[in-house]
């Protein structure tokens, strides 16, 4: 049976997916789990003469009125197959954080009730669908950004799983706003958009909010307590949720009819210096373009980390604007143009421990390059390769415990690896020469020799 998943896999403790009927309406059959400390019995085995074995359920859940220790309390229930019994702690918790005003352990306390919710009740995921949606009705800022990045997701996560249907379905006039299964491609597509955009209303409140204080939300903070080394370019609430928008828009359109004037990323602008980019002033009348949405975004990102003491955050945002442009651009002069911008990042940032990230998408490049040497062919990218390796050894020489002088050592471990490949013909007739290709890489010599045969050898050799 196919489910739905409301909660697509993010980076954050949202990643849990929670499933239920498909759109056809087939439900799933649930388990009924016993109340945690009633006296109901529960079969946990069969013995070898068919009979069950019956034990207890386990006693009320203790609610510690510590998160830590209900929220450890809450995964240990659910995790032997309690999830009612971890649901009354989570709401507990959800009523503790809502009084508190802690909005970190809120947020989880309203993902958790969805994650243990699945599979429980007929529709259960429109139902949480509605949940969510009455959550961030109610919500105070910065909660309710919070809560409109999620729906973002879960609108666009539904129609990935029934993207036929959307794409077989024409235009409505006449269909339920309220319900999301008479929605069309251009209905869905607006409510993502509208949720992304309302993810990031007052971005000054949200650029003040360090993401530190949402470390429950953070998968892996969560569970180990442990801080990423790439926390530091994405320090606050508002990076965390934009980067969110820009990793949706930066996927494939999703079919919409377009103008016939449709905003394209081909001038050489959008690849310019990060200062001079976040000036620009863009607009189009193409509003539904995943290209536009993006780069606005990426303006914004950019804008709001010029002046900070450490570059490590606008670099990370502008790395990933130039590599964005640069895969979505028509000009024919794109890599030339990439290539040129980050190499005046690297001079600009050359003596910050995070221009080895720049380092390394430059060495990137020429890498790639290199991939299109053709000896035979033509002397065009032969020294490009080397030019890449020699890079990545500056670079880890020079910032070996950086993110991106360990992406260097990975790609010099790459382009030194030995590799050889023979390619023969199908078919070789009698008193005609046989043309073998042979390639090789980071080899001086290579033996070769050619040894007489029969069909009956061959054919067991190919066997075995």
């Amino acid at each position: 049976m196919k489910k739905l998943s409301l909660l697509p896999k993010l980076i954050l403790l949202f990643s849990f997916a929670f499933t239920s009927v498909n759109t056809a309406g087939a439900k799933e059959k649930n388990i009924d789990h016993p109340q945690a400390g009633d006296s109901r019995l529960k079969s946990v085995g069969m013995t070898k003469d068919n009979k069950s074995i019956i034990q207890k359920e386990s006693p009320a859940p203790v609610f510690f009125d510590d998160y830590e220790k209900d929220w450890r309390s809450a995964d240990s229930l659910y995790n032997i197959g309690l999830p009612k019994s971890a649901l009354e702690i989570s709401e507990k918790i959800y009523e503790k954080a809502k009084a508190e005003n802690n909005q970190a352990n809120f947020v989880r306390a309203i993902i958790y009730r969805i994650k243990l919710t699945q599979g429980t009740e007929e529709d259960d995921f429109f139902k949480s669908l509605d949940r969510l949606k009455l959550e961030e009705a109610n919500a105070q800022q910065p909660v309710k950004q919070v809560l409109n990045s999620m729906l973002a997701n879960v609108y666009w996560s539904y129609f990935q799983q029934n993207r036929y249907r959307f794409l077989n379905r024409t235009e409505t006039v006449k269909f339920n706003p309220a319900d999301i299964k008479t929605w069309d491609l251009r209905r869905i597509t607006e409510q993502t958009m509208v949720h992304f955009k309302m993810s990031l209303d007052n971005p000054s409140l949200l650029q003040s909010i360090n993401i530190e204080s949402y470390n429950e939300i953070l998968n892996n903070y969560a569970y180990d307590k442990e801080i990423p080394n790439g926390r530091p370019l994405r320090p606050t609430l508002f990076d965390f949720l934009i980067n969110r928008a820009i990793d949706f828009y930066s996927e494939s359109e999703a079919g919409l009819t377009r103008p016939a004037s449709q905003f394209l990323l081909n001038d050489k602008i959008f690849l310019s210096p990060a200062r001079e980019f976040a000036a620009l002033d863009i607009s189009t009348n193409d509003e539904y373009s995943f290209d536009y949405q993006a780069i606005i975004l990426y303006r914004e990102a950019i804008k709001f980390h010029l002046n900070d003491p450490l570059p490590d955050a606008l670099i990370d945002a502008d790395l990933s604007r130039l590599k964005f442009v640069n895969s979505n651009s028509g000009n024919i002069d794109r890599e030339k143009l990439y290539l040129e911008a980050l190499e005046d990042m690297q001079k600009k940032y050359s003596s910050y421990f995070a221009s080895s990230d720049i380092s390394f998408s430059v060495a990137s490049v020429y890498a790639a390059r290199g991939r299109n040497y053709f000896p035979a062919v033509s002397e065009e990218y032969s020294s490009d390769t080397k030019k890449a390796y020699d890079i990545c050894r500056e670079t880890a020489e020079l910032y070996p415990n950086t993110i991106g002088g360990s992406k260097c050592k990975a790609l010099m471990m790459s382009l030194s690896a030995k590799e050889v490949g023979v390619t023969v013909e199908e078919v070789s007739l009698p008193g005609v020469a046989s043309k073998t290709l042979i390639r090789y890489k980071n080899i001086n010599k290579l033996y070769m020799r050619v040894v007489e045969t029969g069909i009956r050898t061959l054919t067991n050799y190919i066997c075995v």
